[in-house]
């Protein structure tokens, strides 16, 4: 099953952001993301 997910965010906190990004992109890419 494909799925697609598009957001628009505004990022308050950008040094908060990167630590967060730098978790779920391996998470994502873990199953196929």
């Amino acid at each position: 099953m494909v799925a697609y997910w598009i957001a628009r965010a505004k990022i308050n906190e950008p040094i908060s952001y990167k630590k967060y990004m730098d978790v779920a992109g391996n998470i994502v890419e873990t199953y196929g993301g």
